[in-house]
């Protein structure tokens, strides 16, 4: 028995003795060298990470080995933990006594962390030319930031370090889109997407999502708005379409947005492009089978799982998606009624068939009508709750109103709410043209006919677009 106690005090005090040399000796050189313009985190981010985490795994194993010889003892001797506890009392530790926590404090909370938020906060993207004179980003902040990650996940560190770097990342993709002007916009999303992703699990979609909605969108709105529709289907230049593809397949983009650019900028542009081919007999009834039917292979055929990293039981697949898209189906089902007029030289049903002009639409358009069209819903989920919640006591009023559509009048109040404007109808003499009623639209004077904005514009009413509008009040 007196062997085994001796051997577990010569175990405590190897134990004391490490501890000390830790505090006293490796954890304030090692300080010291942070502190210094020795290290710099930008550069300095492949070793330090793993010398901290090999100084965490010593020290865990060496209270672990005296926690269970304490335990030893104290089940023989319970008076036995006093011999130590005064030994190395003039240690200053700050009132810690866990060795982990110790080096945790000394060098990660009190060196690392303000060397690596002061890093951050002085961070300028640097550029880099490649032999293909193309630029890009050297510095990317994930390169050096992700390393210290794991271990920053301490009280509101990681939190007040994430919200500088969402900032940083906003500058990077405003930089980036600089460098990438018009005809590069291939590289910038390509770059952009290279930017992001690396954040994903970190941020999470939804503020990633918002990035890209204030960065990325607004430029794919208007790469996307000058794609030219291919007759032959087969030699399509499909780099825009495929680039939407991938930033939605990355999980970088929301579903709204996404078929919001999939419906304003892409499916209008095809609907008006059949339509123009057809009502001109540009498409024999076989060409005009074959277009239709590469471009719904391209839409709707399951991704391989290269071209979809993504993978998340949540996630949507983008094929789903288009699949299950109401507007979407809609313009594919209109493609084929189109070509069913060609072939049955109706006439009449072909100018019913034409859709909405190229003026009239675009993703911004769209995702205002889409937002609302989801309020609706909402509402109407809310009140069948609210009747299923009172027995159905006025079914009969649900069922008379159904679900409904938003209509054009709602998509453009909406819009020139969204942007600031005034919207209500106008009173008075002169408050209709052609029998429809005129509304002001900021201190513009307006009118809608067929889902098309006019304008009065010096005695002349014009189409124009929802963008047009907001820019000439």
């Amino acid at each position: 028995g007196e062997r085994s106690q001796e051997h577990v005090d010569k175990s405590s005090f190897i134990y004391e003795t490490q501890k000390a040399i830790f505090i006293q000796d490796i954890l304030p050189h090692l300080k010291v060298f942070l502190q210094s313009s020795k290290w710099d985190p930008l550069y300095d981010f492949d070793n330090l990470p793993l010398v901290y985490e090999g100084l965490i795994s010593i020290a865990n194993k060496l209270t672990q080995q005296n926690d269970s010889m304490n335990k030893v003892s104290k089940d023989k001797d319970p008076d036995n933990l006093q011999v130590f506890d005064n030994v190395f009392a003039d240690i200053p530790t700050d009132g810690m006594h866990d060795l982990c926590t110790i080096i945790r404090k000394t060098i990660l909370i009190d060196v690392v962390f303000p060397k690596i938020s002061n890093s951050l906060k002085q961070w300028k993207p640097k550029i880099t030319k490649n032999r293909d004179g193309s630029q890009l980003i050297k510095n990317m902040l994930h390169v050096w930031i992700m390393p210290w990650l794991p271990h920053l996940d301490h009280e509101s560190i990681l939190e007040n370090l994430l919200v500088d770097v969402k900032t940083k990342i906003h500058s990077s993709l405003k930089l980036l889109s600089k460098l990438h002007g018009v005809g590069s916009e291939y590289f910038f999303f390509k770059d952009g997407i290279s930017i992001l992703m690396p954040w994903h699990e970190i941020l999470g979609d939804k503020i990633l999502h918002d990035i890209t909605s204030n960065t990325i969108t607004p430029r794919m709105g208007r790469y996307l708005s000058r794609v030219i529709i291919c007759k032959d289907a087969k030699r399509q230049n499909w780099e825009s379409v495929l680039i939407l593809f991938d930033i939605f397949d990355h999980n970088l983009l929301s579903k709204r947005e996404f078929l919001s650019l999939m419906e304003g900028e892409i499916m209008s542009n095809w609907s008006c492009s059949l339509y123009s081919a057809l009502s001109n007999k540009l498409f024999h009834v076989q060409d005009a089978v074959e277009f239709y039917a590469i471009w719904k292979r391209k839409c709707f055929s399951t991704p391989s799982t290269h071209s979809s990293p993504f993978h998340k039981s949540q996630f949507t697949p983008r094929h789903v998606l288009l699949k299950e898209d109401t507007i979407i189906c809609r313009h594919f089902y209109g493609g084929l009624a189109m070509i069913k007029a060609m072939y049955d030289s109706d006439d009449v049903l072909m100018k019913s068939l034409k859709p909405p002009p190229r003026i009239a639409i675009n993703y911004k358009i769209v995702q205002v009508y889409r937002a609302k069209e989801n309020r609706l819903k909402e509402e109407e989920e809310e009140l069948r709750g609210s009747l299923d919640a009172s027995n159905n006591a006025v079914k009969t009023h649900v069922s008379d109103h159904g679900i409904r559509s938003a209509t054009f009048r709602e998509v453009v109040e909406d819009f020139a709410h969204v942007n600031g404007k005034s919207f209500y109808p106008k009173l008075g003499e002169n408050a209709t043209k052609d029998g429809k009623p005129i509304f002001m639209f900021g201190y513009k004077q307006i009118y809608l006919d067929s889902n098309v904005v006019f304008m009065l514009n010096k005695s002349i009413w014009n189409p124009v677009s929802l963008e047009e509008l907001v820019s000439m009040c």
